[in-house]
């Protein structure tokens, strides 16, 4: 017999002994009945057994509710389910907040101050142009040359600045003109910039995106993209300029002529290997690309690098055409002082 048997066996001996009240018979109240229909009587064996049947009942159900035996017992009532028998479904699902990622289109936004009734154009400036310009920043606040000043002229119509606004808001915005920087911290600032560095790289920067209306109506000093005739030779290796050694010799006959390439970059004074030169010819143009072999150099110092003399060959006479850097056209070297007088080398 079993655990579970036996307390069931234990459960049934109270109810069996349990006294049942019989009521006392009275024998005029039998002969009164005597013309009724006859009640069935049940013996008192049967009042026993069903008080054992209720007891049997009572005593399982407690039996199974008390004692869970080898599997867990049975509730009289439904229980609040316990945290692993909710399911997925059952559970509203939390959103998860994921860290918003930055836009790579640039690291800076430029708006065109224009005092015009019309709206700033706005501009992206490339990641790289806006650390170099707070790079300069930096050095030349630690150059003691950051200035306290009033707010930047406000009342002058048209050109107002370029208003460069850094996606990291870290930085304080800088309204750049052509001469001079405002930025705000713990009051105004102003920055001297009489070579226009600041002006240059961004404009140089941006002008590709503004429209060309918008582009005449900026201040001189800006360095001039020439419009030409002819597909720009595309940047395959460092940037390097080029001047011509005789300029006073090209004439329209010329087909050949030497020319002096100096590397842009920093290369510890040295120009090193060049490409060979690339060139375009368009009905008022011929445009030159001579590019730097890349380096894979860290640590080198920045004193003017010396010029390489390359021999150049043109397909054809040149004719009644201008000699063009393409280095001056576009790119890192358009605001620099190798393009301070344009892009054209000699003009017919």
């Amino acid at each position: 017999m079993t655990d579970f048997e036996d307390r069931i066996r234990k459960s049934l001996r109270p109810a069996a002994s349990m006294p049942v009240p019989v009521a006392p018979l009275d024998p005029d109240d039998l002969a009164a009945r005597a013309g009724r229909r006859p009640h069935r009587v049940f013996p008192a064996r049967v009042w026993l057994a069903a008080a054992a049947a209720v007891a049997v009942v009572a005593g399982v159900g407690g039996v199974a509710t008390i004692w869970p035996g080898r599997g867990q017992g049975v509730p009289a009532a439904p229980i609040a389910p316990t945290h692993s028998a909710i399911t997925p479904s059952a559970v509203s699902p939390t959103p998860s907040v994921t860290a918003s990622t930055p836009a790579v289109a640039g690291s800076a936004t430029v708006q065109v101050l224009m005092f015009s009734g019309r709206r700033d154009p706005v501009a992206t400036l490339p990641a790289d142009v806006a650390d170099e310009l707070y790079a300069m920043l930096a050095d030349q606040e630690a150059a003691g040359l950051l200035k306290p000043s009033d707010a930047p002229p406000a009342d002058n119509l048209g050109f107002r600045g370029f208003l460069v606004t850094p996606k990291d808001r870290s930085q304080p915005a800088l309204q750049i003109l052509p001469t001079a920087v405002y930025l705000q911290r713990a009051g105004d600032l102003r920055l001297d910039d009489p070579n226009q560095n600041f002006y240059n790289r961004v404009y140089d920067a941006i002008a590709p995106q503004l429209d060309p209306d918008v582009r005449a109506a900026l201040p001189s000093g800006k360095p001039a993209i020439p419009t030409v005739g002819v597909s720009v030779p595309p940047q395959v290796g460092a940037t390097a300029t080029w001047t011509l050694t005789r300029p006073e010799s090209i004439d329209a006959h010329t087909v050949t002529f030497e020319v002096f390439a100096t590397r842009l970059e920093c290369a510890s004074g040295k120009t090193g290997k060049l490409l060979a030169p690339v060139i375009a010819v368009g009905d008022k143009e011929v445009v030159i690309r001579i590019d730097a072999k890349p380096r894979h150099s860290t640590g080198d110092t920045c004193p003017s690098n010396n010029p390489v003399r390359v021999r150049i060959t043109l397909p054809e006479p040149l004719g009644h055409r201008s000699l063009v850097d393409a280095a001056c056209l576009v790119g890192e070297a358009v605001s620099t002082t190798a393009c301070a007088n344009g892009a054209a080398r000699s003009k017919p």
